[in-house]
């Protein structure tokens, strides 16, 4: 909680690396901002269906909260799709 945001990206990657050891998928955490000290957004880079990341989000949570710190919470910030085609609903 009290290390600078630099500090503190780097010592949670460093549990990243752990935890993605233990996950048996191929995937990259990409950590996109911290705000009050302790909510983490993240984005899941990899061939990963929509459930699988919500399931590796919450088993992140867990990890980093019994390694890390308690008080850690993730989010995963789902990205829209810029492919203007693939958005569009037929009505």
């Amino acid at each position: 909680i009290f290390l600078n945001d630099k500090k503190k990206k780097e010592k949670i990657l460093e549990m990243c690396l752990k935890f993605k050891k233990k996950y048996n998928k191929e995937f990259e955490i990409d950590i996109l901002r911290i705000e009050n000290h302790h909510d983490m957004y993240i984005n899941l880079i990899g061939d990963l269906k929509p459930d699988e990341k919500n399931d590796i989000c919450l088993k992140l949570e867990i990890f980093l909260k019994t390694n890390l710190e308690k008080s850690l919470l993730v989010y995963f910030e789902w990205k829209t799709d810029i492919s203007k085609l693939r958005r569009l609903t037929i009505k």
